[in-house]
């Protein structure tokens, strides 16, 4: 589970046994209102996901990075799912590599 707040950069560091090597693999990472794709507010309008950057730190760490212009765009209190899905880069199939709730803390103080 992760705890996004709203109006600040958001990371969160995927570490693998030391025998992964996240350089054969591509990951997508989104978060989802539920797993059903059930549209919700993002911003002005509405989204059924949102996409990490997701980063290879080394051989086996990734970083997953939402943006402080990203995380603004939650609405209050926004409670949902995320994953990392991984492909091996020739020949592999789609494996679900972690999953959780997300939960955003609602921002007082905007960035100043």
């Amino acid at each position: 589970d992760i705890q996004i707040m709203q109006d600040a950069t958001f990371s969160n560091i995927i570490t693998f046994d030391s025998e992964y090597d996240t350089a054969l693999y591509s990951y997508e990472a989104k978060i989802a209102k539920d797993r059903k794709g059930t549209s919700f507010a993002w911003g002005a309008g509405t989204t059924t996901s949102v996409a990490f950057t997701i980063s290879k730190t080394d051989e086996t760490t990734l970083t997953l990075t939402l943006t402080a212009d990203n995380t603004k765009n939650f609405g209050d209190d926004f409670e949902g799912v995320w994953d990392l899905l991984s492909k091996k880069t020739v020949g592999g199939e789609m494996v679900r590599e972690s999953e959780g709730d997300v939960v955003v803390s609602p921002s007082v103080t905007a960035s100043f």
